[in-house]
């Protein structure tokens, strides 16, 4: 029919994403069905430097990101919209690449790593303890390994806060609050819990 979501979305591997009002009600979606999964847990952990106090909120990503081979999960940035990478963009972790050699802390850049920064890759600090990146088979068909992504938090032109993290989030839940500005090609909403007005 016309109109009718692409098929990559709608197939049981690809569940549509549940919208929550409230935080713990979207991390108790996401931990049941992490918790399902019997495949090891790959933890990545952010650099962060500066007054952190705002971060996650300016950021969209926490200082610790949980994945595993099968984990359902979402792109919270604009990485190439030729490649339909795109913030809302969702996919299934389908495996780990490691870090590429001369990249990993310890070698010449300390704290070396690979991230994105507006859209361009380049070297930089990324603490990634796991010595791997994960690779994501996205709904749009592309297999993409996702590196480290900088975001940074300016009061006027002064930097007061950086992020290097994994620019994705777990996608069987979300907030509302989280959700805003992305494109969702599925989702499914819960308004029990609704505290402001507008939150719709």
């Amino acid at each position: 029919a016309s109109g009718a979501l692409p098929a990559a979305v709608t197939t049981p591997a690809i569940p549509a994403t549940h919208l929550c009002p409230l935080r713990a009600r979207a991390d108790k979606i996401n931990q049941k069905h992490m918790l399902a999964i019997k495949a090891p847990t790959v933890i990545f952990t952010s650099l962060d430097e500066g007054r952190m106090k705002h971060m996650d909120n300016a950021c969209n990503v926490g200082g610790t990101l949980e994945l595993k081979v099968g984990a359902l999960v979402v792109l919270v940035v604009n990485l190439s919209q030729k490649e339909g990478l795109v913030n809302g963009s969702r996919g299934v972790v389908c495996g780990f690449e490691p870090v590429p050699r001369g990249l990993e802390e310890g070698d010449d850049d300390v704290f070396g790593g690979v991230f994105y920064d507006e859209g361009q890759v380049r070297r930089g600090s990324y603490n990634n303890s796991s010595k791997v990146l994960p690779v994501v088979k996205f709904t749009s068909g592309v297999t993409a390994t996702i590196k480290g992504y900088q975001w940074q938090h300016k009061i006027g032109e002064e930097v007061i806060a950086q992020r290097v993290q994994i620019p994705l989030n777990l996608a069987w839940a979300l907030t509302m609050h989280k959700c805003q500005g992305m494109t969702l090609q599925a989702a499914r909403l819960s308004v029990d819990g609704i505290f402001e007005n507008g939150q719709l």
